[in-house]
């Protein structure tokens, strides 16, 4: 995250132009600059709404999964959205007993594909921080929506990704810039600061501890003891809880009709009976401090976050993108149930806060012109200053910047319930 950071700086800033920024390598960066020879196959006559029908189109593709000289296939990805994927893995599983190893269609891997899963959790920062309600807050994501003239994108992101995608680019690219202008004690980004050294190498050492003071200005608070309370699937339901004592047992992997009622108030898509422009969050205690920094704070991270994750699949960086699904299955899908064994808490330990600081290069950006008024416009509102006092965005009143597992008996519900699907695959690929 602190190279994002380092590439918009680098890029806004005139003073720290020439400073360095590290690139993003691994093993595989080579052969992904390279060229891909990108070949049609024609299109499927074969409705994937069905399992038999998927297992039509996946005894096509087969036919061009390439043998090694083992005699065995290569693993290729069948990339798809969540139910694509359950109707591949169920196509496969119809087939796992045929003699011919060809009719098994051994090489096809289903797996989720990455912009289904951005265009999720991207869903969730709408709902969290989008609300018509905070339309005359200063620093509210609507009121710079109206300020800055993003009038095509609303809420319900399946209408307009690309642009909530611009405009949350441009949010935070706005957002880094008017803290380091703090920072550096100047009015905007064009202007020369005088605390920045002549010296080259003390330069270059002043503009990586500038992004990691903007890093670890927004980290959030990471709540171990509801992750640890889900890794150890040991939470007492309270007693007076209507909730179906057998949804343990019962939960289901995939959405379907019947179990619409049972996810419904954890799924955090969005609801399409609710008011695009004017629907409020729930109103709660106002004691909360310094709602509006928290806020301001959550916005930037989560904008951060969403240039990181695309940028690793950009780069085809393996191990960025792991780390992406690990905190996505924490930050996202707790909303929706808990955790599996103790490996939750060394997922935000070590595969999460270890590869997020350091990882991940800069976006395409903004004009210089609209980051300035960007600046001119919010910066006097020090909404990244934490005052200590009550202050708070019309609906936000008690507005939380955390990484937390919401239901943790839930998570563990479902993550119990993916392992025994993962069993299911293993034996497929084995």
């Amino acid at each position: 995250m602190e190279y994002v950071v380092q590439g918009i700086v680098q890029k806004n800033f005139p003073q720290f132009s020439e400073a360095h920024v590290a690139t993003i390598q691994h093993q595989y960066s080579d052969i992904s600059e390279t060229k891909s020879e990108i070949v049609n196959l024609g299109v499927i006559q074969e409705n994937p709404a069905t399992a038999r029908r998927t297992l039509e189109i996946l005894k096509y593709l087969h036919k061009y999964v390439p043998i090694g000289q083992n005699g065995h296939p290569y693993p290729i990805l069948c990339h798809g959205d969540q139910l694509s994927v359950e109707r591949m893995v169920e196509a496969k599983l119809s087939m796992a007993f045929s003699e011919d190893e060809a009719d098994q269609l051994t090489g096809l891997i289903p797996r989720p594909q990455g912009f289904h899963k951005r265009c999720i959790v991207l869903q969730d920062s709408m709902n969290m921080l989008f609300s018509g309600s905070t339309v005359g807050d200063k620093g509210s994501l609507f009121h710079i929506k109206n300020r800055f003239g993003f009038r095509t994108v609303k809420k319900k992101i399946s209408d307009c990704v690309n642009s909530v995608v611009d405009f949350f680019n441009f949010v935070t690219e706005g957002s880094v810039c008017m803290i380091v202008c703090n920072i550096l004690d100047i009015n905007n980004i064009d202007m020369n600061s005088d605390v920045i050294p002549e010296d080259e190498n003390e330069r270059q050492e002043m503009f990586k501890d500038i992004c990691k003071s903007v890093v670890r200005l927004i980290w959030p608070h990471i709540d171990m003891k509801s992750i640890q309370q889900a890794a150890e699937g040991n939470v007492i339901q309270d007693s007076d809880s209507d909730d179906d004592r057998q949804y343990l047992d019962d939960t289901i992997l995939y959405w379907n009709d019947q179990t619409q009622d049972e996810l419904e108030e954890t799924l955090p898509y969005y609801d399409e009976d609710s008011d695009d422009e004017f629907d409020l969050p729930e109103v709660v205690d106002q004691n909360s401090g310094d709602s509006v920094f928290k806020y301001s704070c959550s916005m930037l991270w989560r904008g951060l976050l969403h240039m990181v994750q695309t940028n690793a699949e950009r780069h085809n960086n393996g191990d960025q993108l792991m780390s992406d699904w690990r905190l996505d299955m924490v930050s996202r899908y707790s909303k929706i149930v808990g955790s599996v064994g103790k490996a939750l808490e060394d997922i935000l330990q070590v595969n999460v806060i270890q590869d997020y600081i350091p990882h991940a290069s800069s976006s395409d950006g903004s004009s210089k012109a609209k980051l300035k008024k960007f600046i001119e416009e919010y910066g006097v509102e020090e909404l990244f200053v934490d005052k200590g006092e009550e202050r708070h965005h019309t609906g936000f009143q008690d507005f939380k910047h955390n990484i937390s597992v919401k239901n943790p008996e839930k998570l563990n519900a479902r993550l119990n319930k993916y392992v025994k699907a993962l069993e299911n695959e293993e034996f497929l690929y084995n």
